[in-house]
């Protein structure tokens, strides 16, 4: 593959996601969406160093809007949000303030639906299948899901 397939990469955090998919695809991000002004800087800072690509930062994800960037994007990288599921939340699913399915869901749209990368808690399976799933189907997507433990990834946490 010689072009590179850009990415958008949402609820970034310090840009693991995004490192793992470089080292299997050739991706170039064009922007990032982080809300939390700690893992942003570590993002300038990955950017800064080189181990991550050069783009613009954007702080909220519900005030992204992804016109600009229709039919340009390939991809849509993202792990939204899990405390609206995780067992160590309170469990309230779509009722939780800090669920942004919707949000994702609206970005894809706005970017003219390009592959998603998406990741979430185990616990997120039954709004899955109930919510998520139906709706990327109803947007002309086809779906395939995958449970990976932390520790199948090399990380020492239990997730």
């Amino acid at each position: 593959m010689n072009a590179d397939l850009r990415t958008v990469s949402i609820c970034t955090g310090l840009g693991g996601l995004e490192l793992g998919v470089k080292s299997v695809a050739k991706t170039r991000t064009v922007m990032y969406v982080e809300n939390e002004i700690t893992a942003s800087q570590v993002l300038g800072q990955r950017i800064k160093e080189g181990n991550l690509d050069d783009a613009p930062i954007w702080s909220n994800l519900r005030t992204f809007r992804g016109e600009g960037l229709h039919g340009k994007v390939d991809i849509l990288i993202g792990g939204f949000p899990c405390q609206p599921f995780s067992v160590a939340g309170k469990r309230l699913g779509d009722d939780d303030p800090r669920n942004l399915w919707h949000e994702v869901k609206r970005i894809a749209r706005e970017l003219g639906h390009p592959t998603l990368f998406l990741e979430n808690v185990p616990h997120i399976k039954r709004f899955y299948w109930d919510e998520i799933r139906p709706k990327l189907r109803a947007m002309g997507y086809r779906t395939e899901e995958v449970l990976v433990t932390a520790r199948e990834t090399g990380a020492p946490h239990k997730r």
